[in-house]
């Protein structure tokens, strides 16, 4: 479980994508109540990918439960991105519009909850 934790301040060299948290295998996976804030200063051929990035590149993911988060753009392309499986529970999450493309992506089995889920704002972000 990762809890109660501010992710801010990120820097990454050439070439490389900035992630506020990359979960690359595992199962049975919380993040609870965090602020995570992936804005970067700029990088040569590289730049800020997500708040949060759950990519099995390890491995498969699975298990999974995001709830009462902050997640902020930081001008990424999409802000959450799941490729999981097995539960997902995405619950009470506030997310700002700093985002080149879609808050969520998902490539992966779809949520098994996705409740209040919101921008800033209060508009609803429906399930991916």
């Amino acid at each position: 479980m990762l809890e109660h934790n501010l992710i801010d301040g990120l820097l990454g060299g050439a070439g490389s994508h900035i992630d506020g948290i990359q979960v690359m295998v595992g199962q049975d996976i919380a993040i609870c109540h965090n602020w995570i804030d992936p804005s970067a200063p700029p990088v040569d051929d590289g730049g800020v990918n997500a708040a949060l990035f759950f990519g099995p590149d390890d491995g498969p993911i699975s298990d999974v439960v995001v709830s009462h988060n902050r997640l902020l753009g930081g001008g990424s392309w999409y802000t959450l991105r799941l490729d999981c499986g097995g539960t997902i529970d995405v619950r009470g999450n506030r997310f700002d519009r700093d985002v080149m493309g879609s808050p969520v992506l998902n490539n992966g089995d779809p949520p098994t909850t996705w409740e209040d889920n919101a921008f800033d704002d209060g508009t609803p972000i429906p399930a991916p």
